[in-house]
């Protein structure tokens, strides 16, 4: 085990919020990050300047009033609650969520990766703390936890992203943590402990980018940086922008196959079937590497990574299993982080070919100046139009009842709601606008047989 002290990186501080720089920030956001300087947004040319056209390009916000009336029922200072939105998009979360926060929780915490709040240097770490962030520590999540219920039941609310890392998927939600439903229900407990007859909340909020024009000649530009920064071979003559990207997700997966010893498909092949079989072989690779820490016969591929995670994690400096262990795990959570059933409809819109890129370029793209910036603040080909929407809350309080405790089952079950409310919320938006009318898009190179 080793036994140097924890890095500042892995070190929890609890935050110290500063309601005079939180209240300062709302209108930074708005105009920086979010909507830009009015005026000069729309002056051709310097709206490419970023911050002038607003770091996210978000323009408007569709937030209808009821569901705004919703969130705040369920957050305020006679609630602890617990605000979950979805996390399709890295950066333009963060300010969408600040958004939310400013106008029904304006003290709310929110956690973030330590590589942000702990990985900049102590003058940002202090910046973050002052902005109420609290660093999530990959296998020392206690301190974070107890810190979030305390400041729930002080009233002031708390945000953190179910999904885990941005998935890039903005018609999906993917399988979500326990950890906001969790910390609820001790958050419950603890209320009626006290003979509080305050509630504890989790409340959804879901919410979708769609950009206001067509983006399909930048998105053409976009496209042709990743083919270039990737080395990939010229695509079928005509191909249009679905294609290309269908085509690049085909030439990486050959890579990968190629370096981990996987024959490819005769002929390329559909993909999925491809990557289960690789992704098969890299688990095998990381049950032999783990020896008795591997994951039992028949565990789930996420549960596989979770405990190659905690080997590395646990291992002595310089061990070369752990090290390629940790080698395989990146690979595996690459590979998955894109999957044909993402898009099952026959049509891709340009949201959809956008997401699409910009999950090619955090995911392959490394090595630059410009990737790194791309990463940290990805810029959107377009102005765009933010669609909030809050599902109805789940009341931890109701579920708990007089139980010291939820059956673990009763915990699965809430946290399954929790998703089936956040996906219901999500079909119903998308049939919204469907319902406006066609919107420009792609046939669909992914559709049916395994794409």
């Amino acid at each position: 085990m080793p036994t140097h002290p924890p890095s500042r990186l892995d070190t929890f501080v609890a935050p110290r919020p500063s309601r005079t720089l939180m209240r300062a920030l709302v209108p930074v956001n708005r105009v920086l990050n979010l909507a830009g300087v009015p005026g000069l947004r729309d002056v051709p040319g310097l709206n490419a300047v970023p911050g002038i056209s607003g770091l996210c390009n978000v323009v408007r916000l569709d937030y209808p009033s009821g569901d705004e009336l919703r969130l705040r029922s369920a957050v305020n200072p006679l609630t602890a609650a617990f605000i979950a939105p979805n996390h399709p998009e890295f950066y333009t979360d963060w300010m969408l969520d600040k958004e939310v926060c400013a106008r029904v929780a304006p003290l709310a915490a929110c956690w973030a990766t330590n590589v942000v709040v702990n990985g900049m240097g102590r003058a940002m770490q202090r910046f973050w703390l002052a902005n109420n962030l609290i660093a999530q520590i990959p296998g020392a999540g206690g301190e974070g936890k107890a810190h979030s219920i305390r400041w729930a039941m002080a009233g002031h609310g708390v945000l953190l992203h179910p999904e885990g890392n941005v998935g890039w998927h903005g018609d999906l939600v993917a399988p979500v943590f326990p950890g906001a439903v969790e910390m609820a229900i001790e958050a419950a407990r603890l209320l009626r402990e006290d003979g509080s007859e305050r509630g504890a909340f989790v409340a959804p909020v879901v919410w979708k980018l769609e950009f206001l024009g067509d983006v399909r000649r930048p998105l053409e530009r976009e496209m042709a940086y990743v083919e270039r920064r990737l080395g990939l071979p010229a695509a079928k003559p005509g191909a249009d922008l679905a294609e290309r990207v269908r085509h690049a997700y085909d030439v990486l997966l050959a890579r990968d196959e190629a370096a981990f010893g996987e024959e490819r498909g005769s002929g390329g092949g559909p993909l999925a079937p491809r990557q289960d079989r690789l992704i098969g072989r890299l688990c095998d690779r990381l049950g032999e590497l783990m020896g008795e820490a591997a994951p039992e016969a028949g565990a789930s591929v996420e549960r596989a990574l979770k405990l190659a995670e905690r080997f590395v994690r646990r291992a002595e400096a310089g061990d070369g299993a752990a090290g390629e262990a940790k080698r395989l795990a990146k690979a595996m959570r690459r590979i998955r982080r894109f999957q044909p059933g993402f898009y099952p409809g026959p049509e891709l819109t340009q949201e959809h070919v956008a997401e699409s890129i910009k999950r090619l370029r955090c995911d392959y793209c490394e090595g630059s100046w410009r990737d790194s910036m791309d990463k940290l603040v990805p810029r959107p080909a377009g102005a765009r139009i933010a669609h909030i929407r809050v599902p109805e809350p789940l009341d931890i309080g109701r579920a708990l009842g007089s139980q010291e405790a939820l059956p673990e089952a009763e915990v699965e079950a809430l946290v399954a709601a929790l998703r089936r409310r956040m996906q219901a919320a999500l079909d119903r938006l998308n049939a919204e606008l469907a319902g406006e009318g066609p919107r420009i898009g792609f046939a669909n190179p992914f559709h049916g047989s395994g794409a």
